[in-house]
């Protein structure tokens, strides 16, 4: 984003929101995030939203505090939570706080670098935001490539403060709002049927009017890719995670294999004047090559994991190989 499309802000027109836990005895945690933000936005107001319980005190006399009851989570496994509700909710008890024009969604695992982020991208023709709100590219896929449609990243969010809340509020989700009944038979099938990024930004579009039909996280058609492609060129500005200026813990961004499959910035940049490929994301969904989404093996590859798992086996391997050294 260059200074002529974007508008740079004061830190005294700033909010910062920290929400969800706070890891305050690890080196990546709310210690080292506020330190951050006090030195590179001394001026700003900072919240930290987060649960009844929370070890709050590195925030005392820093920051406002705001402890919600926790809402709980879902399970996809027995092993493995499903957030969704304790993100929205954490989220909007500090936007809801928030007094400044502007506010900068934040986690406590994440350190501010400089401020490049911080400029406010300007108005855009048929968007839902008074000004698009800007989002790092963690994990917003580029469907050609991974086809999972209506992933907004909701790791790091800066715009209006109005703009972030019509986004994020809403009454909390139910399991069957985003989770199937029951995992399936093959190992690699979950319960989910809308990751929480997709469940956040269908809401959103909701309230708009805006209804694509989305019975599973990897859903795609032709109309559903195109309204895609127009909800993110008018709608958000997305900053490729290298030039956020902002430290992500390694297990953020170490798998070469999902690297490798984020939207990058040149290829966003020109989504108002060219859409994704529809062949190239239909053929990507079908042979599996993505190796996973929303659980569920691709329909080729699937197949040939019941039939031939030898084969199978030595395919992947040669796959994420491959996604290595691409990345």
């Amino acid at each position: 984003m260059t200074s002529a499309a974007a508008e740079a802000i004061d830190d005294h027109d700033i909010s910062v929101v920290i929400q969800g836990p706070l890891w305050p005895d690890q080196e990546e945690g709310i210690v080292r995030c506020l330190e951050s933000i006090r030195r590179h936005l001394p001026n700003a107001e900072i919240i930290v939203s987060t649960w009844l319980g929370e070890d709050c005190s590195a925030a005392c006399g820093i920051a406002t505090i705001v402890e919600s009851p926790d809402p709980g989570c879902f399970w996809e496994t027995p092993e493995r939570p499903y957030n969704l509700n304790r993100l929205q909710q954490s989220t909007m008890a500090g936007l809801q706080r928030a007094s400044r024009r502007c506010t900068l969604k934040f986690r406590a695992d994440l350190a501010l670098v400089d401020r490049r982020f911080l400029r406010l991208s300007l108005p855009r023709a048929h968007s839902l935001f008074q000004r698009p709100i800007t989002l790092s590219n963690l994990y917003i896929r580029n469907p050609e490539r991974f086809p999972l449609l209506f992933h907004v990243s909701d790791t790091v969010q800066f715009g209006l403060t109005a703009d972030l809340l019509s986004y994020w509020e809403g009454s909390p989700w139910t399991p069957d709002e985003v989770l199937l009944p029951r995992a399936g038979s093959h190992g690699l099938q979950s319960r989910i049927r809308l990751f929480p990024e997709q469940a956040a930004t269908l809401r959103w579009l909701a309230k708009h009017g805006i209804t694509p039909a989305m019975p599973r996280a990897s859903a795609l058609n032709r109309s559903m890719l195109r309204t895609w492609s127009q909800i993110l060129s008018r709608n958000f500005h997305v900053v490729g995670w290298q030039n956020t200026g902002i430290c992500f813990p390694d297990r953020f961004v170490s798998d070469p294999s999902v690297i490798s499959t984020l939207l990058d910035e040149e290829t966003a940049e020109r989504l108002d004047r060219h859409e994704f490929s529809y062949r190239k994301a239909s053929v990507s969904r079908f042979l599996g090559l993505t190796y996973l989404v929303h659980g569920k093996l691709g329909p080729a590859l699937s197949l040939l994991q019941r039939r031939f798992p030898n084969l199978y086996r030595k395919l992947r391997s040669l796959w994420i190989a491959y996604q290595k050294q691409r990345a």
